[in-house]
């Protein structure tokens, strides 16, 4: 059984707009094996095609630009990329809340994408990492960081980064579980 953890970027604005306009443009993920060590990773921008403009809101806050995405795939070529990359060994996935697999189940539905069954064994790892740590309110991923004195290395809010921290935490998390 492998681990996979995923986190996923999509356009945004600073005010709040119709979240059936909002479009994942980038996925990011860490595969790790049943001993905790990652084995592959996958990253890929997507370019948004509903609002296929980037607003400087989500520029500024996920450091994705403009010609980054007009270079990239459709969410379909992407998606179907990433589903072949996640593989036919069982996995459980993982996500910091549960706003990453809204977001791909939607954009599922509006790409007329089937969403995989394998995809169905969701962990929101946020939810489970308040659980062990007793904490009375979930934290955000920065926090969790620092709560477990793990350094922050990239750039938070690009998927790859954020995956590769999550997948720290948990490891952390795990191997404390088995001592």
């Amino acid at each position: 059984m492998n681990y996979v953890f995923i986190d996923i970027e999509a356009t945004c604005w600073r005010n709040w707009r119709n979240e059936n306009l909002m479009e994942t443009i980038e996925i990011g993920a860490v595969k790790l094996n049943h001993h905790l060590e990652i084995i592959d990773e996958f990253v890929s921008l997507i370019r948004p095609v509903i609002e296929p403009e980037l607003s400087d809101f989500c520029m500024r806050l996920t450091s994705i630009q403009q010609e980054d995405v007009d270079q990239a795939d459709t969410f379909v070529t992407v998606f179907d990329r990433f589903v072949k990359w996640l593989g036919k060994e069982p996995f459980t996935w993982y996500s910091w809340g549960g706003f990453d697999r809204v977001q791909l189940q939607r954009d599922c539905r509006k790409f007329d994408r089937p969403w995989p069954a394998p995809l169905d064994n969701h962990v929101n790892f946020k939810k489970l990492f308040a659980e062990q740590q007793q904490l009375e309110e979930p934290m955000g991923m920065m926090r969790a960081l620092r709560r477990l004195n793990i350094e922050h290395n990239g750039s938070h809010h690009r998927a790859l980064d954020d995956a590769r921290h999550i997948a720290q935490i948990a490891q952390m998390i795990m191997a404390q579980e088995t001592d």
